[in-house]
């Protein structure tokens, strides 16, 4: 179903913006749409452990869940302070922007294949934190 869809859109896209194939953007495309799935998987996780020990902690997890609408537009729209955030402390450039410039042949280097390494270190963080709030969880007091 979805996966259908995906595909069928990343084909339809690529011929409107007449995307060369390489081996590489072939990678990267594969790269970049998993890396991208575990930083939201882990960004989620992180902000969930905090229902451990807040009652109503819905709104710090729509505080990071929701500024993922800033991944939908390039980051280079955004004053430097923004862009910074969304690629070095809440990393959804690292999920869209950079894997997107490299498929477009935009130069941004090579940190357009970090985003396996973010993601890695994100899952682990997410994880440690999620055994932590395990440990020292003792119930909401009834």
């Amino acid at each position: 179903g979805n996966f259908l869809v995906g595909a069928a859109l990343v084909v339809k896209s690529s011929i409107a913006l007449g995307i060369d194939w390489t081996p590489s953007k072939l990678l990267m495309l594969v790269v970049g749409v998993l890396s991208g799935g575990f930083i939201f998987i882990a960004l989620n996780l992180l902000t969930c452990v905090a229902s451990f020990w807040i009652v109503d902690s819905v709104p710090i997890t729509r505080l990071v869940f929701d500024n993922h609408l800033f991944a939908q537009y390039p980051l280079s729209i955004y004053p430097k302070a923004i862009s910074i955030l969304l690629t070095w402390v809440i990393p959804y450039g690292f999920a869209s922007f950079y894997p997107a410039s490299y498929l477009l042949g935009r130069d941004v280097g090579s940190i357009a294949w970090f985003g396996p390494f973010v993601a890695a270190i994100l899952l682990f963080l997410g994880y440690r934190f999620w055994q932590f709030g395990l440990k020292h969880y003792s119930g909401t007091g009834t």
